[in-house]
This record gives C-alpha cells, structure tokens and sequence, in this order.
C-alpha cells in the first residue's frame, strides 16, 4: 500500500506541483496586493477563481506529465522502472480516459475565467499549451535541445496567467508609478531568466541520466546526437547565464541582508553544480545535479518572495 501510494505521488509529481502553488501564492500575495492595494483596484479574481486558475495550471501540468510518461514507457523501463505506467500495465483505452478527466476539467475552468473575467480570447491558450505539451511528448526526444527550450519556455512563463488576468492592474501603475512599475518589469526578466536558464540546465541533465534507456529506443535527445562532453559544456553554459541572472538579483536588485542570504546561498549552489559536471562518478553526479538545480528553482521562490515582500510592500 505504501509502495502504491510513493508511486502515485511519483506519476503526478506532487513536489513540482507544490512548487508550482508556491510560486502562485507568493507572486499573488507579495507583489499583486500591494499594487492593487496602491491603485485602489479589488481583484480581477476572486479567491475562489485564483484557486480555480492555480487548478488549471496544475491540471495543465498533470496532462504533460502523464504524457511524457504515456510515451517514454519503454525507456522508462530501464531510465526510470519504478514510474507508474511501468509497474502499471494500463491500455491506451484506459489512458485516455485517465488523462481526459483533467483535459475536459482543464477546458470548463479555462472557459468559465475567460468569460467571467473578459478574456474570452486569451482561452485558445489553453489548447495551445495542449498541442505543445502533446507535440514535446511525443516528438520531444527526437527535437533534440529544442524540446528542452520548449519545456523550459513554459516553466519560465508561468506567471503569464496571472499578468494577462491583471493587465489592467499593470497598466494602472505605470500611469501612477512608472519606476515602480519598470522595476517589477526588472525583476520578472530577471527572475525568468534565472528560471528559464536553470530549467534548461536540469531538462539537459535528464537527458544524461535517461541516455541509456534513450538510446535503446531510438531517442536523438542532445546528448545522444552530440555526446556527453559537449552536453556538461553546455548545461554548464546554462547555469553560467543562471549564475549572472542571479548576480543581477543580487547586486542590483536584492539590497536587504535577508534577500542576500538566501542569494548567496542560490548562488553557490549553482557554482557547485560547474564541480559536480566534471567530477567525480558521472551517473551519480547527474542525479545529484538535477535535485540540486530544483532546489535552486525552490530557493527562487523563497528569494522572489523575501524580496518582494521587503521591496512592494508599501508601494508609495
């Protein structure tokens, strides 16, 4: 039972959904509040649709999940045994029905925030994402570095719901408050950069863990086409630009000692990923890698919301 339970946490991937809900409430918490607060605009969401629109993010997450392991069962049989659908023997019939519960969830509760916030044509989103998801599952080891750009598009673009439901918040301070506003501007470049950058680096490193299950079925992932020393050179380019997105956080953005601890502490970890790249036993340092850029991604968060709350709080 308790194997059961580990593996169904595994197959819908309850930590990165956490991490997920984490990044909503504190982006909604520490930097729309206090704009909203500042303009003296309510919500375009109530507490019930952003607890809606986090559902569908999640939903959303799940569906590409759920394909990636769909497609990837046979490498998984050797990259991953203990997955869900590998230990699970479930017919396509089956699949489909699983993964088409949250997909028609997914569309009522996309369709009902379009039309009850005005954004009805901001709801082809949602298909779109669907297509995408779909096209890198099935196509996406064979896509090479471009799948993993996608995937890491997508992560770094989260926030995007959220910014398109409270345009009109946007708009609003930068008529009242235009150097408040180009610093949030700042900052989410800096902090998708720093997401985006890290993320690409940790899909890179899945690949290297996955390579021999991979290449059993005919997968091109990067590191397949191009071997395994120009992909440490590359996800080490990565968490170099990650490194100088956080250098910017830190030095001219992050000026209070509590936001700087939780930098600097970010900032070593990514250091210490260039010496676990090329030393050492190379299979283990790739699981250690991937779990370290995570906690890094965590650390983000943390950092995000540290600095906004110390920053937005009182927006003058």
């Amino acid at each position: 039972m308790v194997e059961k339970l580990k593996q169904i946490i595994a197959f819908i991937r309850l930590g990165n959904l956490a991490l997920i809900a984490l990044y909503y409430f504190v982006f909604d918490t520490f930097l729309l509040w206090p704009i909203r607060v500042h303009v003296a605009q309510e919500p375009v969401l109530s507490p019930d649709d952003f607890n809606l629109l986090l559902l569908d993010v999640i939903l959303v997450t799940v569906i590409g999940y759920w394909l990636n392991d769909w497609r990837d069962r046979a490498a998984d049989k050797k990259n991953r045994p203990d997955r869900f659908l590998v230990k699970n023997e479930i017919k396509l019939g089956g699949f489909l029905i699983l993964i088409g519960i949250p997909v028609i969830v997914g569309a009522l509760i996309t369709l009902h925030l379009g039309i009850k916030t005005g954004n009805e044509k901001w709801t082809v989103l949602y298909p779109v994402v669907l297509i995408l998801l779909t096209v890198y599952a099935y196509r996406g080891k064979q896509m090479g570095l471009a799948g993993n750009v996608l995937v890491s598009m997508l992560i770094a673009s989260l926030p995007a719901l959220l910014i398109i439901a409270e345009r009109d918040l946007f708009n609003k301070l930068k008529a009242s408050n235009n150097e408040t506003y180009l610093s949030i501007v700042s900052l989410l470049m800096v902090y998708g950069s720093l997401m985006f950058f890290s993320n690409l680096a940790r899909e890179l490193v899945k690949d290297c863990e996955d390579l021999e299950g991979d290449t059993e079925v005919g997968s091109r992932s990067f590191p397949i086409q191009y071997g395994l020393p120009l992909t440490r050179w590359l996800i080490s380019a990565n968490i170099f630009l990650a490194l100088v997105a956080q250098g910017f956080f830190v030095f001219q953005m992050a000026n209070e000692n509590a936001t700087r601890i939780v930098a600097m502490v970010i900032s070593m970890l990514l250091i210490s990923s260039f010496w676990l790249l090329f030393r050492g036993k190379v299979e283990t340092n790739f699981r250690v890698l991937s779990q370290g850029l995570k906690l890094t991604m965590l650390l983000g968060i943390v950092q995000l919301a540290i600095y906004m709350l110390l920053e937005y709080s009182q927006i003058n």
